[in-house]
């Protein structure tokens, strides 16, 4: 395995080179799955919040949104910094 020249971390795990587009090679290494053009991962879910006033005004699932409303119930974080579809691929901080 090759090391980067840049930080001596292993080139599979540097977040500056290119992923292993070997599905074989990467799969023995990482574990999980490849899929060609999304690259390894673990796992893939699905989700949708289940607080009605979410969905309604959810871009998506709002999971998301349902995420940061419990870490600010629980105190986790006091604010946060998000964004609003305005038309495809434009989205405005919010």
């Amino acid at each position: 395995m090759r090391v980067c020249k840049n930080c001596e971390l292993y080139y599979a795990h540097c977040p500056q080179t290119k992923p292993l587009e070997s599905s074989e090679l990467s799969r023995l290494l990482h574990g999980g799955h490849y899929v060609e053009g999304l690259g390894q991962f673990k796992d893939a879910y699905i989700a949708r919040s289940k607080i009605p006033e979410i969905i309604e005004r959810a871009h998506k699932g709002g999971v998301v949104t349902t995420l940061l409303v419990y870490m600010m119930d629980k105190g986790l974080i006091d604010a946060t910094v998000v964004t609003r579809a305005t038309e495809v691929w434009r989205h405005i901080p919010m």
